[in-house]
């Protein structure tokens, strides 16, 4: 777990967190050696306790579940998604972190 409740996820994990979840669900699609990735994380743990219980963020590594990956035509990263009842709704690919709070908070 990352801050204050943002969960790695892995494959198993993926239909009950996020496709399944009542609530508006971001992932960060990342790397262990991608530096950008710090920033969007770092944006993320912010996100989770300013959104607390309106809102879940999670992260995943693109080598350890590419079936997911491939499944989301994840290419480069940082890649955020927004999923909104189990369909995704927005993303940005890339550490733009205005853009990132302003999907949070047009599906919040």
């Amino acid at each position: 777990m990352y801050g204050v409740g943002i969960l790695l996820l892995d494959a198993s994990e993926w239909e009950p967190l996020v496709i399944q979840s009542e609530l508006p669900v971001m992932v960060m699609f990342l790397d262990p050696a991608c530096q950008p990735c710090v920033e969007v994380m770092e944006l993320l743990m912010d996100l989770d306790t300013e959104f607390e219980d309106r809102f879940k963020f999670y992260m995943i590594y693109l080598e350890e579940d590419p079936d997911i990956t491939a499944r989301y035509n994840v290419g480069a990263i940082p890649d955020t998604i927004v999923f909104k009842g189990g369909e995704e709704m927005a993303r940005v690919v890339g550490t733009d972190l205005e853009k990132i709070r302003k999907l949070v908070e047009i599906y919040v």
